[in-house]
């Protein structure tokens, strides 16, 4: 098989996988392994977590922060990890080992949308990508960088608006009110004019990334205040999390918006907005995606047309079938 192909693999899948692993650890590269459930991941840890250097990692919501919960007062989870809790609690925090583990593992088991995350944040590539229940691939992908504007998304503008009323501009609240009012309106025929107005007056007037990075490091200094009343602290503490958690959605929100091509992608509304979701994955998959080496797809129902029709890689495919 030449470098840069393409290989699809209909076939038992754990001697597939486990010739890869045997393969992959003989050199210092990095392989991932990634699937569409949870579930499934689970099944690949009870089956090759005696492997050395495989790290089987989900998305930080699937794990709990006992730090932010107990200074919160509320449940939360390791999306808001600011990596600055105390040894007691960092020394026993699931998140901060798996990650670590995952810096160095020749092997990595997750997800799709932790893949895709990697994939646009990450810095290590993969030397071999191995996609499991790869006809879930085009729908986890759409569903990965699809845009939904609704409601909610204007009740985190008013939040972080009287939050941290400092970053905005005087005219941010009246621009917010008219366009929640206009997204009753919206329609295939008027959304590239409201997706303009919503990303130049609502995302690009404001650096979020600067509101969250602020919240970060007054998250930490209101947690290590050493004399403040613990009732107190904890509501500091809460309204802060609460901060950093939505200056990162819109940041986020910002960069997808940058990424989508609006003449590509599905429009469609809800009860309470809209949303666009790519029509296929292609473009996405050569402009987002980092290639690796070698990309290995599993599955017992796609076929090389459904592959090469999604992801667009004619004439760069090399099978490998079932006997």
């Amino acid at each position: 098989i030449n470098a840069n192909s393409l290989v699809l693999v209909i076939s038992p899948i754990a001697l597939v996988v486990a010739y890869a692993i045997r393969e992959i650890t003989k050199t210092n590269e990095l392989a991932f392994i990634s699937m569409h459930t949870n579930i499934l991941m689970e099944q690949y840890k009870n089956t090759f977590e005696h492997v050395k250097d495989i790290c089987f990692i989900k998305g930080a919501g699937n794990y709990d922060c006992d730090w932010l919960t107990l200074y919160s007062g509320q449940p939360q989870n390791a999306e808001c990890c600011t990596n600055d809790c105390p040894n007691n609690f960092a020394d026993s925090c699931v998140f901060k080992k798996i990650k670590e583990k995952a810096q160095n593992a020749k092997t990595i088991v997750s997800n799709f949308h932790y893949w895709m995350i990697k994939q646009e944040h990450g810095r290590r590539l993969p030397y071999i990508n191995i996609f499991d229940e790869a006809q879930n691939l085009n729908n986890s992908f759409v569903e990965h960088h699809s845009i939904n504007i609704t409601e909610k998304v204007f009740d985190r503008f008013d939040f972080l608006f009287d939050s941290a009323k400092k970053y905005f501009n005087k005219g941010f609240r009246t621009f917010t009110l008219e366009l929640r009012t206009a997204l009753k309106c919206v329609n295939d025929m008027n959304f590239l004019n409201y997706l303009m107005m919503f990303q130049e007056y609502l995302l690009e007037s404001v650096s979020y990334k600067k509101i969250a990075d602020d919240a970060e490091k007054a998250l930490k200094a209101a947690r290590e205040r050493k004399d403040a009343d613990k009732k107190e602290q904890k509501k500091e503490v809460n309204e802060l999390t609460k901060v950093l958690r939505n200056a990162t959605y819109f940041s986020n929100l910002k960069e997808a918006i940058n990424r989508i091509d609006p003449f590509a992608s599905i429009f469609g509304t809800t009860e309470n907005g809209f949303y666009l979701k790519p029509a296929i994955i292609g473009n996405y998959w050569k402009t987002n995606m980092k290639p690796a080496k070698y990309n290995l797809f599993i599955s017992a129902t796609i076929s090389q047309q459904y592959i090469e029709s999604t992801i667009s890689l004619e004439g760069k495919t090399a099978f490998i079938k079932h006997p």
